[in-house]
């Protein structure tokens, strides 16, 4: 029986949730004797280890970097074929990139699992821009390559050099990365006779909470 008083049968009881259980036995009297008292077992279903069971963790959806702290849920856990009850901790970020999540068990369930999660890089387009120069008139150009980021951009962005294209000579030498110095790039303008004659540089870009696309000066 689950109770001193309750009906008593040669079934034995069971329970499904972890937690400690109280069975009573006892010996049913007969003819010639009487019953004995019944006596109580304490008798305990542990709960569910998920620490080294490998539970399969569902993320809900993904993050994409907002510049305000996101939340990763959870949208569910599960542990040998069982619906786990469980906290997370660990589940908040910021910044674009890695992080690791933990779920502990509750209830039925104990012991902790980890999971990855990501916040991924904003997608953004750069600015292309137009550099005007005076025509006959050979000079060296300092430009400010923030001017090429979009609107809204933080954080420290570094640049690269990508393809120049030069074929009417406007730049008496193509820039490279070594022409770039604290985010300005130093252009070698030559001496031309026609305001239609125009060189192009295409410049990169590496921020680590931005995946933004790469953008033209026109001189």
């Amino acid at each position: 029986s689950t109770s001193k008083n309750g009906a008593y049968s040669t079934d034995i009881p069971t329970g499904t949730d972890a937690k400690q259980y109280s069975v009573w036995y006892k010996v049913l009297g007969g003819t010639n004797y009487a019953d004995t008292e019944p006596v109580e077992i304490q008798v305990t279903i542990a709960p569910l280890n998920i620490t080294d069971k490998n539970p399969t963790i569902t993320l809900g959806t993904a993050l994409t970097y907002t510049g305000a702290e996101q939340t990763q849920t959870v949208s569910g856990v599960t542990c040998d074929g069982l619906p786990v009850t469980y906290t997370v901790s660990g589940d908040k970020g910021t910044n674009a990139g890695g992080y690791t999540l933990t779920v502990t068990g509750t209830g039925n369930f104990t012991g902790t699992a980890t999971k990855d999660f990501s916040i991924g890089k904003k997608s953004l387009t750069g600015t292309s821009q137009t550099l005007l120069v005076k025509k006959n008139q050979a000079k060296v150009v300092t430009y400010d390559l923030s001017k090429l980021l979009p609107e809204g951009v933080t954080g420290t962005t570094d640049y690269a050099v990508g393809m120049v294209t030069n074929e009417k000579g406007v730049l008496s030498a193509a820039p490279t990365d070594t022409d770039i110095t604290d985010g300005k790039l130093t252009l070698h303008v030559a001496s031309v006779e026609s305001a239609d004659q125009t060189a192009s540089v295409q410049i990169t870009f590496t921020n680590s909470n931005y995946d933004i696309s790469t953008a033209t000066l026109t001189v």
